[in-house]
């Protein structure tokens, strides 16, 4: 949300009064811009701040009902804008043009104007203060040299999420598996208790909103400040990955570049969609290069090298007619599944595709309840295993848990073989809705069952 050189404020193609709508990231004026009028924030937030260095000094962030840009007005002598502003969400202002705003004052008595013009110096001269101290926002390379901007330092995001954590620990509610608790709580923590800056607080939380880490719905009074977190471990995962990375050595930090990423997702949905199983996958690089090439997204084999560095996979292979390939391991679900200890009672044979399982077993009279039929463990545990490896089949990186799964026994059996089939109905956000049936050798159901899955913090890989 930084100003981009060349680039013209979204206010600046019109001067007269009225309602303007500025989208997030929207730049309404620059430091030192000519001013020609003022603002009032009917709907939105808007940040503040100057520049300084390579980096900013925040400010403050200004909310619905307030003003902004009235100080250039009492500046007659340069009528410029005294910092930078720019939109955080989608924002409505009532845009007053300075030469209405004159009209306003004319009419008022000669010492209430002398009262808003003092007050006005007053301030100006505490925002000059402000600009001499500041350098909060700034990060130093070696040698104390400026180094690039940083408007998050890992310290303010674990401080944040550490907050949260919390903050949800102490007053979060549980309902259906998810936990909720209100904005005012959580703000008067970061604001009130541990002063954390508004800007970045704002900043963050939207963050964390939009890669789904929590989300917000409406509380009693149909206001969109209930915040909900489908996975409060996630959260403390990631704390506890970025403060440990805090306190490695650099040499031993594990650094992935954002196209590395990227190329690592395109490897994975590559995989997944063929249905591809075993330890060592083959992937084809030169598919992902060239779709990565159709959409103008610069991206080479060098982009991957972090993801070898790391063993994510093996070196790249340069095969016939230049074909590109590198090996992946895909195999992960399975072995978690048969290597857990129960299984080793029931013997069941699973297989996995994209968002859907299949679990097959033998019918044991040792598993027979008091009337000779087998017992309902059994089949809850069939209808929630393939129903819980359906989900986990779409997230490749941690262990899905069952939130909540509901049954229904349709007939009794007592021998034969038995097959459950599982398979996603939609998924929002960190929670995956699946269902299941169990059916006899003739393919008759005797028991199906549906549930919600929440993806946890726990790494799949260190389960196997």
């Amino acid at each position: 949300m930084s100003t981009t050189p060349g680039k013209k404020p979204a206010a600046a193609a019109s001067k007269k009064s009225g309602l303007k709508t500025f989208k997030p990231g929207d730049i309404l004026f620059n430091e030192g811009d000519v001013a020609e009028s003022l603002f009032i924030i009917q709907r939105g937030q808007i940040r503040l701040y100057r520049p300084k260095g390579r980096g900013f000094v925040e400010i403050g962030v200004l909310r619905a009902g307030e003003v902004i840009g009235e100080m250039a007005y009492f500046d007659e002598k340069a009528r410029r804008r005294s910092c930078s502003a720019a939109a955080m969400v989608t924002t409505e202002m009532v845009e007053i043009s300075f030469t209405a705003f004159e009209k306003t004052l004319q009419g008022l008595n000669p010492w209430f104007k002398t009262i808003i013009n003092t007050l006005a110096d007053r301030l100006r001269k505490t925002n000059e203060r402000v600009k001499e101290l500041g350098s909060n926002s700034i990060g130093y390379g070696s040698g104390g040299k400026v180094a690039d901007y940083k408007f998050f330092q890992n310290v303010d995001i674990i401080r944040i999420l550490s907050l949260i954590y919390m903050a949800f620990k102490t007053h979060g509610e549980e309902k259906d598996g998810v936990m909720t608790m209100h904005m005012n709580v959580l703000k008067f923590y970061t604001g009130d208790v541990f002063n954390v800056q508004d800007v970045k607080f704002e900043e963050f939380f939207l963050l964390l909103k939009d890669e789904g880490y929590l989300e917000l719905g409406q509380d009693d009074d149909g206001a969109m400040k209930l915040i909900q977190v489908a996975n409060l471990e996630r959260i403390k995962f990631v704390m506890g990955f970025l403060n440990s990375q805090r306190r490695t050595d650099d040499a031993k930090k594990l650094k992935i570049s954002y196209k590395c990423e990227s190329f690592l997702k395109k490897i994975l949905d590559q995989l997944t969609l063929k249905g591809e199983t075993g330890t060592g996958v083959e992937c084809d690089i030169s598919v992902i290069l060239a779709d990565f090439e159709k959409k103008g997204t610069p991206m080479s084999e060098e982009d991957l090298r972090d993801a070898i560095q790391h063993k994510f996979c093996d070196d790249l292979v340069v095969g016939e007619a230049n074909k590109i390939t590198s090996t992946v391991n895909y195999d992960l679900l399975k072995k978690m599944f048969n290597d857990a200890p129960i299984n080793q009672i029931y013997k069941p044979e699973i297989k996995i595709s994209e968002g859907f399982c299949s679990i097959t077993m033998q019918v044991n009279s040792k598993h027979f309840h008091a009337a000779n039929a087998l017992h309902g463990s059994v089949l809850f545990k069939m209808l929630d295993d393939s129903a819980f490896f359906a989900a986990n089949s779409v997230e490749l990186d941690f262990f899905v848990l069952t939130g909540t799964f509901t049954t229904k026994f349709l007939k009794p059996i007592n021998e034969g073989a038995i097959t459950a089939e599982g398979e996603i109905v939609n998924q929002s956000g960190r929670k995956i809705l699946a269902k299941s049936t169990v059916k006899n050798q003739f393919g008759d159901p005797i028991a199906t069952g549906e549930g919600i899955f929440i993806i946890s913090s726990i790494k799949i890989s260190d389960l196997v």
